[in-house]
């Protein structure tokens, strides 16, 4: 046979590709960085001395003329490839094992699912999961992104609705969280004006997850009118409001159970809930039992302080 110009890895990494249309949702779809998926290509487009893809700076990939030659040979490949497959013995067939693209949102993934995670999946062994965590940011504006997942776990403030295809199974509290000394001996809750004189721990600055903050934090008049510092992580955020050197709006579950004794509630916020996000097109047992893990890994940890849930309609940030 002759030598083939190419690895099953870089097919694989261009037919994912053609059909997520970008590269960060190949990227997240293969469980690998955007960096690897440019790398294969380019690799591809090397062996093969043609161009794939035309690239362009703020455009999605679109295949050149060779590329959709190739992505219809690829197809006749991959009908060969099944037809070799179907010659195994059937003594000794095995179900294949079936790969979900999961997306779970900050602090829920780590604190919640990760530690369950590995004896699901031993007690599943025909089940695999590939893993992207998000931010409630990612979740408002990138629809494609999810809808390229199989099944979605998030947050989003109550009174926004769910995106298409998702419905709410918990609800968590959120508030101005500090240490009490920040309330300088005033009475909890704080008063507005109060609030808005807190030391904020805040996103690095001109960030989509600064803006999403400081517009929630505006619609309930809100300002903060003192940053301290900056951090895009939930578990550093939570360490310096320990030490006392500013407040930060939180969710109650992003809150370790040792920190929930030291901060407080310094000012309530409106109530985020946790939203499921499930393929239409998802079927099967392997689906079922898969979403029912994540979500009993979630409401049914003690640690996790879920509300009962309510329901205000209301229309989504832009």
């Amino acid at each position: 046979m002759a030598q083939s110009p190419f690895t099953l890895r870089q097919l694989e990494v261009f037919a994912a590709l053609c059909e997520a249309q970008t590269m960060r949702a190949c990227a997240e779809r293969l469980g690998i960085s955007q960096a690897c998926v440019s790398r294969q290509i380019s690799d591809l487009e090397a062996r093969l001395g043609t161009a794939l893809f035309v690239r362009r700076a703020g455009r999605r990939p679109s295949l050149t003329a060779p590329g959709e030659a190739f992505r219809g040979d690829l197809a006749a490949l991959d009908r060969a490839g099944r037809k070799l497959a179907s010659h195994r013995i059937a003594e000794r067939a095995r179900t294949e094992k079936r790969t979900f693209r999961v997306r779970i949102g900050l602090g829920l993934f780590d604190s919640y699912v990760k530690p369950k995670l590995g004896p699901f999946l031993a007690a599943h062994p025909d089940t695999e999961c590939t893993i992207a965590c998000t931010h409630p940011v990612e979740e408002l504006h990138s629809a494609q992104a999810r809808e390229a997942s199989d099944l979605a776990l998030f947050h989003l403030r109550e009174d926004w609705p769910a995106p298409p295809h998702c419905r709410a199974i918990g609800l968590v509290r959120a508030a101005i969280y500090g240490l009490p000394a920040l309330a300088k001996g005033a009475p909890l809750p704080l008063t507005r004006e109060a609030a808005s004189r807190l030391p904020f721990i805040l996103p690095q600055q001109g960030s989509a997850q600064e803006r999403l903050l400081l517009t929630s934090l505006a619609e309930q008049d809100l300002v903060a009118h003192e940053v301290v510092c900056r951090t895009d992580y939930s578990d550093v955020l939570v360490a310096i409001a320990e030490r006392g050197i500013g407040a930060a709006c939180l969710l109650e579950s992003v809150l370790p159970p040792s920190a929930r004794g030291a901060l407080v509630a310094l000012y309530p916020l409106t109530p985020w809930k946790l939203v499921l996000y499930r393929n239409p097109s998802l079927h099967g047992p392997a689906a079922d039992a898969l979403e029912d893990f994540l979500v009993r890994a979630i409401l049914e940890d003690d640690r996790y302080p879920a509300l009962p849930l309510a329901h205000q309609p209301a229309t989504l940030p832009a």
